[in-house]
């Protein structure tokens, strides 16, 4: 949910405001306090609210922000205002509520006198599913003492930066008529409404880490984004932001031959400016701008300078010249410069710079060399004098350049120069790539190879086919140096199939392994070591203890018993058997099985019991001889002569 809402809350100790979308703050301080903070928020993206409260003392206060409620939150855009005659800010410090500096855009600025702009929004937000709860946004520091700051909330465009460099006189059907364009420059209205604010973190956000001119559909917005001109969408693109924040466009006024008042509005000619920012435009292309028709002659120059709704001029652009003389001079010093230190499959190209006054621009040209026509791939700035084509195929190439003017006259090219882009041979692919499916958990395959030979290796992809599925697909990348990967959570029994490639640090690649193949592995077959019990033979009412021993955790363990009763239930690895009450001389047969869903094992062993009369007494044969109560006692002997020793004979029972 997106809610665009504006309010603000008082901050004071004697008071707990809701308005809005609920928000409510507290403090600390005294009533002295009372209406010296107050916070205004601009946008919220997500559910929830705002609060905020002033800690610290009355010499450095602190104003902490938290979002309450939270719900799918991504972004949150708002104003810290304060009492300039009375305090000034010394610093912004975010929390980690919505995330950390690499999952966040942040943004706030201390150059105002009177309020702090803070913003923050999560990086790709269409991915994210936002945050919830409860947190700290950010804490705004002050303190005691009034702001020497006097910067305006609003201003029009200035530096260089923001100097139009296209300005171009384009002919029209009637000879010696021209229409002046040219496209609008605002360095941190990334969002393309025409003023630098907080709301300018949003697209920054939505694009973080694209890259300019790389043939995205975006490429025209990410332009405008990319503040700092470094060819990436990045943290840094923060800076510009900031440092023109508060600017405001409202038109250009058009200039020509110096002459201070600017050319008239041709629509509203009371208006000070001389053409108003277009309302129909693409909210992510560069804003374009056409004035005329002029009547141009030799010599004319045009420039044209952003203005505010006040109608004050910002910066100059850079002229357009008009001449009817010849088109500009052929290029010179043109040079190709490749090797290993410019890259595999690039080309730096550099020439001399032309010098004609209405020079607008130049036009490159490539071919495969010996071949009959050159392709343009390139349009750069009157300034530029240099050039990178990369991601070039091996071979060799001609490069060519013709200079054109403000009429759009063109020079012939100039002589081509021959370029050969680096390239490396494609690194040796792994070998002996080998499946397992044995001493490893269930529903895995080991893959091993040998690590290719090559040098230059980077890393290798390992490509797997599943069962069902048409073909192969990269399944992982693993270190140069490895030689050996564990796939898992595979369906047991189904069959994969798996190959590799090494890809260098240019990123070529070789060509595949052959594929190997093999299915999922089940578990280990199941198997009983053994069972412990604590005895062999038992009477009436005893218990016996049994354990079994088998090869893993996840057996599904079962006891039968042809007589008796399993106390405590007959599953598990352990348990406790009794015969009962009543029991005659018998044999019982104990059987346990382990299953695993997949193999089982079974083991059988016997167990003896029985009810034994009472005999009475036991003999001491520890007491004197009865013949002989005293010594000298009786040989033995004496006993087996008159046959009076009795022989016990047992059977054992197996």
């Amino acid at each position: 949910m997106r809610t665009s809402i504006f309010f603000a809350v008082l901050l004071s100790a004697a008071l707990s405001l809701s308005c809005g979308h609920g928000a409510g703050v507290s403090t600390s301080f005294g009533s002295s306090s009372s209406g010296d903070f107050s916070l205004r928020v601009e946008r919220m993206d997500g559910g929830g609210h705002l609060a905020a409260s002033v800690e610290g003392t009355l010499e450095k206060p602190i104003v902490v922000v938290t979002a309450e409620g939270a719900e799918a939150f991504k972004g949150a855009y708002f104003y810290v205002e304060f009492p300039g005659e009375r305090y000034h800010p010394v610093g912004v410090e975010f929390g980690d509520f919505l995330g950390g500096e690499g999952e966040t855009v942040r943004l706030a600025v201390t150059t105002q006198s009177s309020e702090v702009p803070v913003a923050i929004a999560q990086v790709h937000p269409d991915s994210s599913s936002g945050a919830s709860g409860s947190g700290v946004l950010a804490q705004v520091s002050f303190a005691a003492g009034a702001t020497a700051l006097s910067k305006a909330a609003s201003q029009v465009p200035g530096g260089p930066e923001n100097a139009v460099k296209d300005l171009t006189l384009v002919p029209t059907a009637t000879e010696g008529s021209y229409f002046l364009t040219w496209h609008e420059v605002d360095v941190g209205d990334y969002n393309n409404d025409s003023a630098v604010g907080i709301q300018d973190i949003t697209p920054l956000a939505v694009r973080f880490g694209q890259s300019v001119g790389d043939g995205d559909p975006q490429d025209s917005w990410d332009g405008i984004i990319d503040g700092n001109g470094d060819s990436i969408i990045n943290i840094l693109d923060v800076t510009p932001l900031a440092s023109h924040f508060g600017n405001s466009l409202a038109g250009y006024k058009v200039f020509k031959n110096g002459m201070p008042t600017p050319l008239p509005n041709l629509e509203a000619p009371s208006d000070p400016i001389s053409i108003l920012r277009p309302m129909d435009y693409d909210p992510k292309g560069r804003v374009p701008y056409s004035y005329g028709v002029l009547v141009a002659v030799d010599g004319d120059e045009y420039r044209v300078a952003c203005c505010d709704a006040s109608g004050e001029t910002g910066v100059l652009s850079d002229p357009a010249v008009y001449s009817s003389g010849e088109p500009p001079a052929v290029p010179t010093g043109l040079q190709a410069v490749t090797g290993e230190a410019v890259g595999v499959g690039s080309v730096y190209l550099s020439w001399n710079a032309n010098g004609e006054p209405d020079l607008m621009g130049y036009h490159l040209f490539r071919r495969v060399e010996g071949g009959d026509t050159f392709s343009q791939i390139a349009a750069p700035g009157a300034y530029a004098n240099s050039y990178s084509d990369s991601g070039l195929a091996p071979g060799t190439y001609e490069y060519a350049l013709s200079a054109y003017n403000s009429l759009l006259q063109e020079s012939e090219m100039c002589e081509p120069v021959p370029a050969t882009p680096f390239s490396c041979p494609p690194p040796e692919p792994p070998t002996n790539l080998q499946v397992a499916n044995t001493g490893i958990p269930a529903g895995s395959i080991r893959l091993t190879w040998t690590a290719s030979v090559s040098t230059t290796v980077h890393h290798c992809e390992i490509h797997r086919q599943a069962p069902g599925e048409a073909g192969f697909s990269l399944l992982t990348e693993v270190p140069d140096a490895a030689t050996t990967y564990t796939d898992s959570g595979l369906t047991m029994g189904e069959t994969y199939a798996y190959k590799m490639r090494a890809v260098d640090d240019w990123t070529a690649s070789s060509v595949f392994t052959p594929i190997a193949s093999t299915s999922a592995s089940y578990p280990p077959a199941i198997e009983i070591a053994g069972v412990v019990r604590d005895r062999t033979t038992c009477g009436p009412g005893d218990a016996v203890d049994l354990t079994v021993n088998v090869n893993t955790d996840d057996a599904n363990v079962g006891w039968e018993a042809s007589f008796g009763s399993f106390l405590g239930g007959s599953t598990g690895k352990s348990v406790r058997w009794s015969p009962g009450g009543s029991v005659t001389h018998q044999h019982v047969t104990l059987t346990v099985t382990c299953d695993d869903g997949f193999t089982s094992d079974s083991e059988n062993l016997g167990m003896i019991t029985t009810s034994l009369p009472d005999l009475g007494p036991a003999l001491d044969f520890a007491k004197p001889s009865a013949s002989a109560g005293s010594p000298p006692y009786r040989k033995f002997s004496t006993y087996l002569d008159d046959g009076k020793v009795i022989t016990l004979t047992f059977d054992k029972y197996c």
